[in-house]
């Protein structure tokens, strides 16, 4: 998939850009409306892309400092009860549901909230500012919350728990978006709600398909740290468990749905990364690339690489070279 709406002030003059923005763009796709100083609106300036699909929607920001607002009459005008999900990764960002207490979410933490529930937002410190916002059906975490009171908007800590699983599995989401197909982009999205509900608290009772994001979140973690941390050659199935808060015995049964064992998986990520080295930089010592990418020794780098590949090391660089020769 690919983005199916762009939409920047760079073509409007200036004088207009803010006026533009509030009605054509706030208003009329994200539901909201805006506001800031007379005197800051002569220099607004703003940038949306945006990737619709059965409902969910990923809107990617960037724009002056300005105060947005989803009010009552914001959602009668624009009614939705979806799941919102924000993150902002650089700026402190100051919310205030309007009724209940205001907080500040510190830059990389995510606020969970619910668009029928009103709220204002804006950076805190006053200065640009980028965020990402996804809204998803609320029938992926098994129906709407009202029963229990319209939950208020959430400030989730990305240092724990659900709360770390969470930023781990938005950003892999975020990151991978454009590419997923329609089937998995539904799967996803799906697991990401979930999750999203767990950790705000508002889950629903489809506890097989929560346990199921809950896994499908941690997984990603997992891979996530070694990819990180794959030059270590003492990385261990209990390092990555500890650094996502399982057992060693929890980790690989995490890893069986995949079809690949913890092990198995972490040579697929060591080869890879030897392959990128090969190519990447082609005068680096064969040896340098085995220990780069963790291998133990320079041995069990070659019989891993020629089982995987059917060539040797120094092999599949010179094709690589003649390759790129052609």
């Amino acid at each position: 998939m690919r983005p199916v709406l762009s939409i920047s002030t760079d073509q409007v003059a200036p004088k207009d850009r803010f006026a533009y923005w509030r009605e054509a763009v706030s208003a009329q796709i994200t539901g909201m409306s805006i506001d800031c100083s007379k005197s800051d609106q002569g220099t607004y300036w703003a940038r949306m892309h945006a990737i619709r699909f059965a409902g969910s929607v990923l809107l990617q920001v960037e724009r002056s400092n300005v105060r947005s607002h989803r009010g009552k009459s914001e959602i009668e005008r624009f009614p939705s009860d979806n799941l919102l999900i924000y993150f902002a990764p650089d700026a402190p960002t100051w919310f205030r549901p309007h009724q209940g207490e205001e907080f500040v979410a510190e830059p990389g933490s995510i606020v969970v909230g619910y668009a029928d529930v009103p709220f204002s937002q804006a950076p805190r410190d006053g200065s640009d500012y980028k965020c990402v916002l996804a809204s998803l059906p609320i029938s992926f975490i098994g129906g709407s919350p009202r029963g229990r009171g319209k939950p208020l908007p959430k400030v989730i800590s990305p240092d724990r728990g659900a709360g770390s699983l969470l930023r781990t599995y938005f950003e892999a989401w975020v990151r991978e978006l454009s590419t997923l197909e329609p089937e998995a982009f539904e799967v996803t999205a799906q697991s990401l709600a979930l999750l999203a509900a767990i950790a705000h608290g508002s889950a629903g009772s489809r506890q097989e398909q929560s346990r199921e994001a809950l896994a499908e979140a941690r997984v990603e973690a997992a891979e996530r740290f070694i990819a990180r941390n794959i030059q270590r050659r003492e990385l261990s199935p209990s390092l990555v468990a500890d650094s996502i808060g399982l057992s060693v015995r929890r980790l690989h049964l995490l890893f069986e749905p995949t079809g690949k064992t913890f092990s198995q998986r972490v040579l697929a990520l060591r080869l890879a990364k030897a392959r990128a080295l090969l190519v990447d930089q082609p005068s680096l010592p064969i040896t340098e690339v085995a220990f780069r990418s963790g291998f133990e020794s320079l041995s069990t780098f070659y019989r891993a690489f020629k089982s995987a590949f059917q060539m040797t090391a120094t092999d599949f660089r010179a094709e690589a070279a003649g390759r790129e020769e052609e």
